[in-house]
């Protein structure tokens, strides 16, 4: 199929009322008022209650694989046409600027719907109180036009938007997260994660020697924060953790290993952001209440976004359940290789490991180590799972597991993922260690996993073993990859060039062109050896209109792929990277 070329259309927006949810400029907090920002529309978001949101949130436990609960979504209806202050900033941007207030909140994040913007948009969200430096955030919507903006630790925030160029924006906030829970310490605390846990950056120095090995799988596991529904139909904030997974090609595809429960359909894997190397930079005594006082993880990196490749578990409606609990996902983006991540190995075989450890993040708060000396037990979890399914830590040696665990991996003695975490009885309880619940706890087993329910969708094999060549097991990898994302550029006789995205990709990217007088454009597309792997498509383009060209990788191989560009007074090249 040759590269198609799309003339972009833009939505104008459509004009809405404010619901009846919340009031403009009206109650607005003595935080807001007192900023540098007083003079920015605000809108004062409906009172909640935290402490009855963190009750309704804490009748289900981890007993039966469930989401530690952080925010309440509150529906909204804000829009660019009626709401917000507009100015033009010393570049000629458009500026758009919102401040939100919620009181009594601990936190705040965001959704867009239906959000259409130039390319090369940024946003940011920063709490107003804060001097901390404003990250320029890339606005870049799913498909179905929705951006989630990452929680800041503050009841009042200010949504600041720039956009180049003059295309008509649309798109409005859907829903605002209030966030009854945060990990800083400030008022109302979620519960934090027990002071029996042990920190992963310990070492032989602070009598931990065991866990000097263990510095590559740790470096593979991450936070997840993510959107999603309970059982009642209302919709929050969540957190699981996760682990980067290798696979048979070692080409450092970004899939991310979690469990189903945690993340059940692509609107909620769209929905996740992923915080890496989120933990203590000091090793915290055990059962000291500093090793009790969270950490705040809005400033670790992030991942923003992931896909739904496989998953395979559930509950049905009588209660019993399904599958061996697995998702895998994949990052919409290459994680940065600034970030230092691994990519962990992974053991398929049936035999129960000789000892595990298992990395996670507990309560949501920073990254825990627990380690088991025994071999795990199989377990007969429900009558409608498999037999071989699950697997039982029966009593942790050091460390446990609590809310906020779920999903972790499961490491055999040979440092490789045999499982995730579904769900368990272990915590430390108060602060004495008399009190401490080692276990058990229960995980659903790769070995499973590996064939699930016969399916791509439903089972991890076509995904870690590309070559087919099934092997018992994989090692890790660090993650050296770079994203291959170019700036935009001007070209001789004014053309512009806007960057590939998104690049790397999975089956298909584009670019953007726009050329200063109408002519005939001649678009190439190379491989890495010189070889054209498209036909060449010669294209009358109209003067300055902004062009979408798209090319289709499905049928070729992963590897670098090369355009050419070539007009009257121009010729141009740029490179993408299809990885699967």
């Amino acid at each position: 199929m040759k590269p198609v070329l799309h003339k972009l259309l833009f939505l104008t927006c459509l004009g809405m009322s404010f619901v009846d949810l919340y009031a403009q400029n009206m109650n607005v907090s003595a935080t807001r008022q007192q900023s540098a920002y007083a003079w920015v529309d605000s809108i004062t978001l409906p009172f909640i209650d935290n402490e009855a949101e963190i009750l309704r949130a804490s009748l289900k436990t981890k007993k039966r694989g469930n989401r530690y609960r952080l925010a309440k979504a509150i529906p909204t209806n804000i829009n660019f046409s009626n709401d917000g202050t507009w100015v033009t900033d010393d570049k000629g941007n458009r500026v758009w600027r919102l401040v939100l207030d919620s009181p009594n909140a601990l936190g705040l994040s965001l959704r867009f719907d239906h959000l259409q913007v130039p390319t090369g948009s940024i946003g940011r969200f920063v709490p107003l109180e804060s001097k901390s430096k404003q990250v320029d955030i890339p606005l870049q919507p799913k498909a179905n036009g929705s951006f989630w903006f990452p929680v800041v630790n503050s009841n009042a925030a200010l949504i600041e938007l720039v956009f180049p160029g003059s295309d008509v924006i649309s798109g409005e906030i859907g829903t605002v997260y209030h966030h009854f829970r945060n990990n800083t310490n400030n008022g109302l605390n979620k519960k934090a994660s027990g002071s029996c846990n042990v920190d992963v950056v310990c070492s032989n120095a602070n009598g931990y020697p065991q866990i000097d090995a263990w510095r590559n799988p740790i470096r593979s596991v991450g936070m997840l924060e993510f959107e999603a529904e309970d059982e009642n139909g209302d919709l929050g904030v969540y957190v699981c953790s996760g682990a980067l997974i290798n696979n048979t090609k070692n080409n450092q595809v970004p899939y991310l290993l979690t469990a189903q429960h945690c993340i059940m359909n692509e609107t909620e894997a769209n929905s996740t952001w992923v915080y890496w190397n989120y933990q203590s930079s000091t090793c915290r005594t055990l059962n000291s209440a500093a090793n009790q006082t969270p950490i705040d993880y809005t400033a670790f990196p992030y991942s923003e976004g992931t896909n739904l490749v496989a998953s395979w578990g559930g509950e049905n409606a009588n209660g019993t359940f399904f599958g061996s609990d697995f998702t895998l996902l994949q990052l919409e983006e290459q994680p940065n290789p600034s970030w230092n991540l691994h990519y962990a190995g992974w053991e398929r075989r049936s035999f129960m490991p000789f000892s595990a450890v298992g990395i996670h993040h507990a309560n949501g708060d920073e990254k825990r180590i627990s380690f088991e000396n025994d071999p795990p037990v199989q377990v007969n979890f429900s009558d409608n799972t498999p037999k071989d399914a699950f697997m039982e830590v029966e009593l942790w040696d050091l460390g446990v597991t609590e809310v906020g665990s779920s999903g972790s991996p499961l490491f055999n003695q040979a440092y490789r993922i045999v499982g995730q975490l579904n769900s368990g009885e272990s915590e430390c309880g108060s602060n004495s260690p008399t009190t401490v619940v080692k276990g058990p706890d229960y995980y659903g087993r790769l070995y499973t996993s590996w064939n699930g329910g016969g399916t791509a969708q439903t089972r991890l094999k076509d995904w870690l073993d590309p070559l087919g060549t099934a092997p018992n097991n994989v090692d890790g990898t660090d993650a050296t990859i770079i994203t291959a994302n170019e700036p935009e550029r001007t070209l001789p006789g004014g053309a512009t060039l806007k960057a590939a995205y998104p690049n790397p990709f999975q089956t298909e990217t584009s670019f953007l062109l726009s050329i200063p007088r109408t002519e005939s454009v001649q678009i190439r597309w190379f491989n890495a050896a010189g070889q054209e792997v498209k036909p060449t498509v010669n294209s009358m383009l109209e003067a300055n209109t902004e062009y979408r060209v798209t090319f289709d990788g499905n049928n070729l191989p992963n590897g670098i792929y090369l355009y050419q560009i070539k007009g009257a007074t121009f010729v141009e090249t740029g490179k993408v990277v299809l990885l699967r």
